[in-house]
């Protein structure tokens, strides 16, 4: 995922997040902290950052990334076919940190964190970008 639009139209700063040791960090995964290091966000949550480098982290270093804002746009691409999404529908994060998925339910339990708020084609096919908020 990668930032689309900021609310206040600037550039959001870089900050430097600590790594966890051996963690193979990717531009756009969604990070969380944990243990007093990033790692990769999980399916029903919310990221704190999104990072901005390729690395392999190793205990004492940062990675760069960005802060998630509430007010932002992000945009990410489907997992999934999400042919039954609707604008509103709010999704689950993949298991690589970065897209997002179709699934909106568990058990009928509503489980999604990303709203989308647009899609980039009408046939919303995997791969296809989604317009997202947190």
């Amino acid at each position: 995922m990668k930032l689309y639009q900021r609310h206040d139209a600037s550039l959001p700063p870089l900050e430097l997040v600590p790594c966890a040791a051996s963690t193979a960090y990717k531009i756009g995964m969604g990070l969380v902290i944990s243990g007093d290091s990033a790692a990769k966000v999980g399916a029903q949550e919310v990221p704190e950052y999104i990072c901005m480098s390729n690395k392999t982290g190793a205990a004492g270093e940062f990675i760069q990334a960005i802060r998630v804002s509430k007010d932002d746009t992000y945009i990410a691409a489907l997992s999934a076919a999400g042919t039954d999404l609707k604008v509103g529908d709010k999704v689950t994060i993949d298991a690589d940190g970065i897209r997002v998925t179709a699934t909106t339910t568990a058990s009928n339990t509503a489980v999604g964190v990303a709203k989308i708020v647009a899609f980039g084609t009408s046939e919303k096919a995997s791969g296809d970008d989604v317009l997202i908020k947190f």
